[in-house]
């Protein structure tokens, strides 16, 4: 968030004003009612395809985070206000907050990440809309694997869609890559067989 300049500002306006312009910006929680038929498409079988599953999981554990996320910037701003008290937690984030670390009560559920604060809450906007977009929109053209908690579930779900599709067993099938010349990882063609991946650094 930028924060206001000229003179001298407090620590605990600083924070303050941090917390505000933060609970700004906090996406709001994805809801499984509001699903595109194809992300939760039932197989023959009447269960939920792979990758659906996989989503749903994912989805949930954002949730969490959002929801910690939302709560924790309100109980700070009130505790830097003083109409709560301010606990070891709530303090612990307070001095993350002027460090730029992230804070531990947010580390706690959230994806491994060695961002800056600032930085780290870009790409957890980032990586919500992807997963929103999901939800809404069905499987995207593109999957933004470093995004999930679990890119192995990614993986394995992968390969269960490809082994159901083909009928080869699953323990017989392994990734092998082929790089496109693609800029835009939404606008791609879908492959008649297996997933397009990007983000990998």
């Amino acid at each position: 968030p930028r924060i206001a300049s000229g003179a001298a500002i407090r620590p605990e306006e600083l924070v303050a004003q941090m917390a505000e312009a933060f609970l700004g910006r906090v996406p709001k929680v994805m809801n499984r009612k509001e699903a595109d038929p194809e992300t939760y498409k039932k197989t023959p079988e009447g269960g939920i395809v792979s990758l659906g599953v996989f989503h749903g999981q994912e989805m949930d554990r954002f949730n969490v985070l959002i929801q910690c996320v939302q709560s924790t910037l309100v109980t700070l701003g009130r505790a830097i206000k003083g109409f709560v008290v301010m606990s070891a937690q709530l303090e612990d984030m307070y001095n993350a907050f002027l460090l730029q670390k992230l804070p531990p009560n947010w580390g706690e559920v959230a994806y491994p990440c060695l961002k800056p604060l600032n930085s780290w809450f870009t790409d957890f906007e980032e990586r919500i809309a992807f997963m929103a977009r999901w939800l809404h929109n069905g499987p995207p053209a593109s999957f933004w694997v470093p995004c999930f908690y679990f890119p192995q579930g990614f993986m394995t779900c992968a390969k269960q869609v490809h082994a159901r599709k083909t009928k080869i067993p699953i323990d017989d099938l392994v990734f092998w890559q082929e790089p496109t010349n693609g800029t835009d990882p939404m606008s791609c063609k879908r492959p008649e067989d297996g997933v397009n991946v990007h983000g990998f650094f």
